[in-house]
């Protein structure tokens, strides 16, 4: 059966087999990622719009993760609101999940975060929209005000005086990489864990002043602040 216009039209969704949840979002969609250098990033326009299943969604009242079938459960979501709604369970012999492990999500000058990764494999394909762009003539008569809206005139580079048309074209796809909802851990710096400890004795001596850690490294950028001995 076809999923059409997947997005949000369940609260959340999971892929299990034998027991065991391999990949969950709590989330009403499923976003595509790839990996930029060292680190997973977004794509834009990366939401799988819709899928195909070769069985069809069966209701369910009560959770029973040894079944072999598709079905939709209500259930409380965390940070969701409404706090309750409807969870795709997906078995794993429509769509395979294989783990890739941790991989580097956001890198700043004293941060890295990680995020759980996995390669997901629809069996009987997926579709999601990829931006293009149509080139036309600079006095091309706009069809109706989205084309007007997404005109695109290059000034510079290898396409300088050409002129497009942003458009969305649907995509067929097998795999793609996908990450957990949430950072699994955190590495910071020593100039950042100067910071956040700072930041704290800060709140026992000035309570009411709302000082954070990023305010700290600032402050560290410019003045040199050293605690008393006797303190």
């Amino acid at each position: 059966m076809k999923i059409n216009n997947c997005e949000y039209q369940f609260a959340g969704y999971r892929i299990y087999k034998d027991g065991e949840v391999l990949f969950k979002s709590d989330r009403g969609y499923i976003e595509q990622k790839e990996f930029k250098g060292e680190k997973v990033d977004e794509i834009y326009g990366g939401r799988i719009t819709g899928f195909n299943l070769k069985n069809e969604i069966k209701r369910a009242n009560k959770l029973n993760l040894n079944r072999k079938d598709n079905f939709y459960i209500t259930e409380k979501i965390p940070y969701n609101y409404p706090p309750r709604g409807q969870v795709l369970y997906i078995h794993a012999d429509e769509v395979e999940v294989e783990p890739l492990g941790e991989q580097k999500a956001m890198i700043t000058t004293d941060e890295t975060n990680y995020i759980d990764t996995y390669k997901l494999t629809f069996k009987n394909g997926y579709e999601y929209a990829k931006m293009d762009y149509r080139e036309v003539l600079e006095d091309y008569k706009f069809a109706n005000r989205r084309e007007k809206e997404n005109f695109v005139s290059v000034k510079s580079g290898v396409n300088e005086g050409k002129h497009f048309i942003r458009e969305y074209i649907s995509v067929t796809a097998n795999e793609c990489l996908v990450t957990g909802d949430y950072y699994t851990r955190k590495e910071t710096s020593d100039f950042r864990k100067l910071a956040e400890k700072l930041a704290e004795e800060f709140k026992e001596i000035l309570p009411h002043s709302g000082l954070s850690h990023y305010d700290l490294e600032r402050l560290l950028k410019v003045y040199d602040i050293i605690k008393k001995k006797d303190q």
